[in-house]
């Protein structure tokens, strides 16, 4: 919001503190934009051809009535977007000001040169030297202050339809390899071509410089459109009977994911209950050294200890054995049931016991 008694002139001081926005003699430009983001040639038109409807202007006052209060509040930003969408719906020079003034608060520098420039031109088409000169005087200010950027490219090292943009804003061939005013920040280009992969870069613009950015060579994209396949016409009752229709035999015994498992599983379980019983039959003879008088009131000789102490580390290898076996059952078990064999298989334990030692025989079919 333009100030009185500062460099920035109020608009209402200039013209009355009672005069409003709908009071703004108005005309019309003719825009050759270069699309980074601002407007950068500004030709003068002829007059204004017509006069906008009551509601838009409706809307334009309302709009920049409260872009003026939010200045107050100093919420810059806020006020900025009311003032663009008033000057949107009803262009005028004093909402002009207002929004270019409003921009340079935000830092957005290139913006505010080309709106004071466009109101320079506005007030000048209708003879309104004071605010045109006003409006020239802040564009020459910040004409020093521009961060601007090159976008360096070479016509014949790209595509013929190459489209390179600027913050997603086309910017014409004409403008390749020019000095543009740009707002100060990080913007992004992307260069596009049909079949060639995006070639993305990024420009830091900084106030007062010159920053160049290159774009370079595209790459011929890897993915190829997949051919459509048209569809083929339905088959009639009169070939039908020329379709064979091949069905997957099902899985044998052999041929089950499941056949490894269960002879893992089964194995397993035939091996825990062997070692279960050899064990148990070790301790059940080592326990059986052992006196009565040392099983029940402990007076027992070394031979004796030793003979307890083994009954009891094979009865614990026993259970553990038998444990094993009943886990590995059932787990054979159940791929059994969801098996599909072809033939019986049958598995017999047959443990034996001597006095030198035990075993046990493992026989069956599979």
């Amino acid at each position: 919001m333009f100030e009185g008694n500062l460099n920035r002139l109020s608009v209402s001081s200039m013209l009355g503190a009672t005069e409003t926005r709908s009071a703004v003699v108005r005309s019309r430009v003719l825009l050759v934009v270069a699309s980074v983001g601002l407007q950068w040639i500004l030709i003068p038109s002829p007059g204004w051809c017509g006069k906008p409807d009551a509601a838009r202007n409706l809307q334009a006052e309302a709009l920049f009535v409260e872009g003026r209060n939010l200045l107050k509040s100093d919420k810059i930003a806020e006020a900025c977007e009311k003032f663009a969408a008033s000057q949107s719906l009803d262009p005028a020079v004093g909402t002009l000001l207002n929004l270019a003034d409003c921009h340079e608060r935000i830092n957005k520098t290139a913006s505010a040169w080309a709106e004071f420039r466009e109101a320079a031109d506005l007030a000048g088409a209708s003879q309104d030297n004071k605010r045109k000169r006003l409006a020239a005087s802040r564009a020459n200010a910040l004409a020093t202050k521009l961060a601007r950027v090159r976008i360096t490219a070479t016509a014949a090292n790209l595509p013929k339809d190459v489209v390179i943009r600027v913050d997603n804003d086309e910017l014409p061939p004409a403008a390749w390899n020019t000095d543009l005013p740009i707002d100060p920040g990080v913007h992004t280009v992307v260069a596009k071509a049909a079949g060639f992969v995006d070639w993305t870069g990024q420009v830091v613009a900084e106030p007062a410089k010159v920053q160049e950015i290159t774009v370079g060579l595209l790459q011929t994209s890897a993915v190829q459109p997949v051919p459509t396949r048209e569809a083929e016409p339905p088959v009639s009752e009169t070939h039908s009977a020329n379709v064979q229709t091949q069905t997957r035999p099902p899985l044998t015994y052999e041929q089950s994911p499941n056949h490894t498992a269960l002879w893992v599983g089964g194995s397993i379980t035939a091996a825990s209950v062997v070692f279960g019983s050899v064990a148990g039959l070790i301790a059940y003879k080592r326990w059986d050294g052992v006196s009565a008088q040392c099983r029940e009131n402990g007076d027992c000789t070394s031979d004796e200890r030793d003979r307890g102490d083994g009954a009891k580390s094979w009865g614990t290898l026993s259970t553990l054995a038998f444990t094993a076996a009943g886990v590995a059952a059932a787990v054979t078990g159940v791929l059994w049931l969801t098996s599909t064999p072809k033939k019986e298989s049958t598995v017999a334990v047959a443990p034996w016991l001597q006095d030198a030692g035990g075993g046990a025989a493992l026989f069956g079919r599979f």
